[in-house]
């Protein structure tokens, strides 16, 4: 049974500011999980966004290469004729810019479409954030935790139990009181170290026997004790 509780104030005080500074740090937790929350879905809509126009362009890019492939045929075929002076030459050079132009086209497209990929994947890699940067912050809490886990073992060995059965037969201080080193708390009587000591006068009419039992009475206790 619990006899004393001794209260140290260093360590109530200690504990006090751990509380404190817990509440703090799962403040900081809360406000910054709701930041990462709001940055995710923040970039996970830039990130559909660009990932549309970058599937846009590279269609657009395919049909261009397409369109170059015609123009190629068109302009091997209009270098044959013009060696057999079939066409004239503002024909042929009307398809040979035509095709220039085609291929300069197909060559910006191919820069938007790298531009855009690196914009998708960046955008991919930034809606994943989070758990990096919650890190620290888990850390601390989890030094807290540990720090109050032992301030609490701390503040327990403050609760003197009884390593006995027995009976609480003094307390030599009050509750509140300053206790000196070496000065016992109270005082415990175990169970089977009671002996009650009987005297029988000699003119008494009958002295029990070793092993009889008897009823007693020891004042100021009413209560009667079978031994």
């Amino acid at each position: 049974d619990l006899l004393v509780t001794i209260d140290n104030l260093a360590l109530r005080r200690a504990m006090d500011e751990l509380d404190d500074e817990l509440a703090v740090v799962n403040a900081e937790l809360r406000s910054k999980v709701s930041e990462l929350k709001w940055n995710a879905s923040y970039y996970q809509d830039i990130n559909a966004r660009t990932s549309t126009t970058y599937f846009e362009t590279w269609g657009e890019l395919l049909d261009e290469r397409e369109k170059a492939k015609g123009l190629s045929a068109t302009f091997e075929r209009a270098k044959r004729q013009k060696v057999k002076n079939a066409i004239t030459d503002d024909q042929f050079d009307t398809i040979k810019y035509d095709l220039r132009g085609q291929l300069q086209k197909i060559k910006k497209l191919e820069q938007a479409v790298e531009q855009l990929r690196g914009q998708v994947q960046s955008a991919q890699g930034l809606s994943e954030l989070g758990t990096d940067q919650l890190s620290p912050i888990v850390a601390k809490l989890a030094a807290i935790r540990a720090k109050r886990k032992a301030l609490r073992a701390q503040i327990a060995e403050g609760e003197l139990r009884s390593p006995i059965n027995g009976t609480v037969l003094r307390r030599n201080r009050f509750a509140g009181e300053r206790c000196d080193l070496g000065v016992p708390v109270v005082t415990v009587v175990e169970e089977t170290s009671a002996r009650v000591m009987v005297y029988y006068p000699q003119k008494s009419r009958k002295i029990p026997h070793v092993g009889d039992r008897v009823t007693l009475q020891l004042p100021p206790d009413s209560h009667e004790l079978d031994c």
